[in-house]
């Protein structure tokens, strides 16, 4: 009885479609998606940079996480803090 039993109940091997495939007729986006652990660059705001031409204009962080799929999860290495933020330059050939 056991041998006739599917182990894969799902029907998604069979069509060869992911389930967002088979409701929509669209390909999901995920090129959004970026390698965790990646150095990060992250910007740093007028209003809360100093008031100086040297000052530092970014971060350097960590990429930990996604919260959407615009923003990302910042693990600051100076700061030690963590922060979602959208405004960023991900450096995937170089992890950390």
């Amino acid at each position: 009885m056991l041998k006739s039993l599917n182990l894969n109940r799902t029907y998604n091997s069979i069509i060869n479609k992911t389930p967002f495939e088979a409701l929509t007729n669209k390909k999901p986006n995920i090129g959004y998606i970026k390698i965790l652990g990646s150095l990060v660059y992250t910007l740093v705001l007028k209003e809360t940079r100093k008031h100086s031409k040297l000052s530092e204009k970014g971060n350097k962080g960590i990429l930990i996480g996604f919260e959407s799929a615009n923003n990302f999860l910042i693990y600051l290495l100076l700061e030690n803090k963590v922060i979602s933020t959208k405004n960023l330059i991900i450096k995937e050939d170089l992890n950390y």
